[in-house]
């Protein structure tokens, strides 16, 4: 998988892309929200830009490879409509067969939807 080098280096924590001033190392903000959750593996080394983009495509591939396998299954489903409640549909969280309702174009539990 071939990816583009960026211009200047991002926080190395996935979802963030707030910019640093030192390739691998956090941004202050995640610095000051994780505190001391943030620990340096022992003896590794910092990612390199490229590790860093290489590991963030793959995590895009498999988002997207998940959405469509999400919208696939739905099959003979996609005539439900939002809101709609179905007995023994199959909830996208905790995939137990349950009456559930259609919340953005899946099918969630009564017991997840309170969770979440």
């Amino acid at each position: 998988m071939l990816v583009e080098p960026e211009l200047f280096a991002h926080c190395p924590l996935p979802g963030c892309d707030t910019l640093t001033a030192t390739q691998g190392q956090p941004c202050d903000g995640c610095r000051e929200a994780f505190g001391a959750l943030l620990a340096h593996t022992p003896g590794g080394a910092p990612l390199t830009a490229a590790d860093q983009a290489a590991r963030d495509a793959e995590t895009l591939a498999a988002y997207r490879s998940h959405a469509a396998l999400t919208t696939a299954d739905a099959g003979d489903d996609t005539e439900a409509g939002e809101g709609e409640t179905r007995s023994n549909q199959r909830c996208w969280l905790c995939e137990q067969r349950r009456r559930c309702t259609r919340i953005a174009r899946r099918w969630e539990c009564r017991d997840c939807a309170t969770i979440a």
